[in-house]
């Protein structure tokens, strides 16, 4: 279940994340941080997300990183398990 999970995150509520270098300022950072949010805040923005980017929340800082590593991490036995599913149900070997 846990992979499935994962890959849901990856496929819907987290496609779209901006990555910001990890040396970057924390002022730099935080400024970033602060415009998303005042973009998710907006009325412009509030009336079209839906339409553009789906029924999904955006998520900025200690959320979104945990959205983000949920995404972009599949553990080494659900990595396995999925290389076995592909090979029996589809005769793929990756």
């Amino acid at each position: 279940m846990e992979i499935m999970v994962r890959f849901f995150s990856a496929g819907f509520g987290a496609q779209k994340f901006l990555v910001i270098p990890s040396d970057t300022e924390p002022e730099v950072l935080a400024t970033y941080r602060e415009a998303v949010r005042n973009v998710i805040r907006s009325p412009a923005y509030i009336e079209r997300k839906n339409s553009v980017l789906g029924a999904y929340d955006q998520l900025v800082g200690p959320a979104a990183r945990r959205m983000y590593r949920l995404a972009t991490t599949i553990p080494a036995e659900s990595r396995q398990w999925i290389r076995d599913w592909l090979q029996e149900k589809y005769d793929l070997q990756i």
